[in-house]
């Protein structure tokens, strides 16, 4: 049976204790440090204030189960400056309306522009980072077993005696 492995905090199966263990240290060997997106050194400089609000809020929130680590900063900081984009852009809509006057002719307002790229940029940003339950869920961590022989997972498809002759070759 094959399923999406998830992180062992996120694991709706049951998993016994040797199996918690052996998975829980799996997942520190791919750990990486989170002091580069906490605290101070957290959002970069050149953020504006709601996308370092942005910044800082996701990983308060994403700090309850370990889902970043430095190595996401890049793309928690893009994710965060299209927000800010996508709020500025609604906040206009909302003043000047989606629709404006240009040389007497009605046209889309150019904030229409704005907001659909930053929310696609968002939506792309946040299935990478797993911001949304449903990407979460998605989340594998690789295990050794999956770094074995691609010959491997065809061997069940064989009968006994070629199975046996397949693993000695390999």
């Amino acid at each position: 049976m094959s399923y999406n492995r998830k992180i062992v905090d996120m694991s709706t199966r049951k998993i016994s204790k040797e199996e918690k263990i052996n998975r829980r240290r799996q997942e520190q060997e791919l750990k990486i440090d989170r002091a580069g997106i906490e605290g101070a050194g957290g959002a970069p400089a050149w953020l504006d204030d709601i996308a370092r609000a942005e910044f800082d809020r996701v990983v308060y929130e994403a700090g309850k189960i370990p889902l970043f680590d430095n190595l996401d900063r890049s793309i928690l900081a893009i994710y965060a400056a299209n927000y800010s984009k996508f709020v500025t852009a609604e906040q206009n809509l909302q003043k000047y309306g989606h629709v404006i006057k240009a040389n007497g002719m009605p046209m889309p307002s150019p904030y229409v522009n704005v907001s659909d790229k930053a929310a696609a940029k968002i939506l792309q940003c946040s299935s990478k980072l797993g911001l949304a339950c449903t990407d979460r869920l998605k989340l594998i961590v690789p295990t050794k077993e999956a770094a074995s022989s691609p010959v491997e997972k065809w061997l069940q498809f064989l009968p006994q005696k070629r199975k046996a002759a397949a693993v000695n070759d390999a």
